[in-house]
């Protein structure tokens, strides 16, 4: 079953993807999910969702602009040059602009 990761906790769009995609939600945010916490904070959010086989990401794209993906553990480019865009949910008229589905690639 593929799994499906919502970063910001206060966004229950997460769940739904979960549930019409028949995935299970982890949270990474480190807010709901204390087990991922020492990835974010040493950098390390890709090994966690290697391990936990997750192979997609929810998450605004503004989250991967230089400077706030490193606060968020996504700063390896390798990983993100795995990161293949699935669907845009919005057109920017939000605060965080361009929630996204993206799908990891091995």
């Amino acid at each position: 079953m593929s799994k499906l990761i919502a970063l910001q906790s206060s966004q229950p769009i997460g769940m739904l993807f979960g549930y019409y995609q028949g995935g299970d939600v982890i949270n990474i945010d480190g807010m709901m999910n204390n087990d991922v916490q020492p990835y974010i904070n040493s950098n390390n959010l890709p090994i966690y969702l290697s391990e936990k086989k997750i192979q997609y990401v929810v998450d605004f794209l503004n989250l991967y602009s230089d400077i706030a993906h490193q606060a968020g553990g996504y700063d390896d480019s390798k990983f993100l040059n795995r990161l293949h865009t699935i669907r845009v949910f919005d057109q920017g008229e939000f605060g965080w602009k361009y929630l996204t589905l993206f799908e990891i690639s091995p």
